[in-house]
């Protein structure tokens, strides 16, 4: 009877172990897959575990291997813009500059 119960449990937790790997929550998918072989050893469990572990070292991979969509150039840009306290320094002209000064440096 307890077995039936467990098994039934260890189900349970499998499906959610999935439903967190298509989220992309792998700690919390492995925490119920391995809940789910405490329960009641399905063989599920360890082909789901092995394909997290891999899910997880490619993704770390690609982390890894990610390139910025930016150039040095357009990181001060928006650091600069940031950081600027109004719009005549964000635009580098004078506050008694003319209208099309302001529409040459906004330009």
């Amino acid at each position: 009877m307890f077995k039936e119960i467990n098994k039934d449990e260890s189900f349970k937790c499998l499906e959610k172990a999935e439903q967190y790997i298509q989220s992309k929550q792998f700690e919390l998918a492995e925490k119920f897959i391995l809940k789910s072989k405490k329960l009641f050893p399905i063989p599920r469990a360890d082909e789901l575990l092995k394909q997290l572990q891999e899910t997880k070292d490619t993704t770390k991979q690609t982390k890894d291997t990610t390139k910025l969509d930016y150039t040095e150039e357009q990181a001060n840009f928006v650091k600069k813009v940031k950081n600027s306290q109004n719009y005549y320094t964000m635009l580098d002209i004078k506050t008694t500059a003319t209208i099309p000064e302001i529409k040459k440096a906004y330009k």
